[in-house]
């Protein structure tokens, strides 16, 4: 006897594929939404791309290095940097203050200059 019964391959086959959460179920690509939600995936994507390859070039970086050296060598980079980041701040408000001077009326910053004697910062 035959059956007219569909085989287990048929059935898979016939099954439609599992729901996923596509761009273009979630909105029509032509709609703005659309394209919103697509450039946010994109941006998403690159920064997990841009993450894994810092992390790859760090570890690459370490690769050979015992763990305490490497601690050791990580806090004196970390002093450092502490250190030129006070510089940088230091340097940035020295250039916040003669950018704020120079836009400043011209009546305002000879005022200035005679009350301080020339020196802005």
């Amino acid at each position: 006897k035959k059956t007219n019964a569909p085989s287990p391959q048929q059935q898979r086959q016939e099954q439609p594929p599992p729901p996923s959460t596509t761009t273009q179920e979630l909105a029509p690509s032509n709609s703005v939404l659309g394209i919103i939600q697509q450039r946010k995936l994109a941006k998403k994507a690159k920064q997990e791309k841009e993450d894994a390859l810092k992390k790859a070039q760090e570890e690459a970086r370490w690769e050979g290095i015992p763990a305490w050296k490497r601690k050791v060598i990580e806090a004196k980079e970390a002093k450092k940097m502490e250190e030129t980041k006070k510089e940088r701040a230091t340097e940035q408000e020295a250039v916040n203050r003669m950018e704020e001077i120079k836009n400043m009326p011209a009546w305002k910053r000879d005022l200035l200059m005679k009350k301080t004697g020339g020196d802005f910062v």
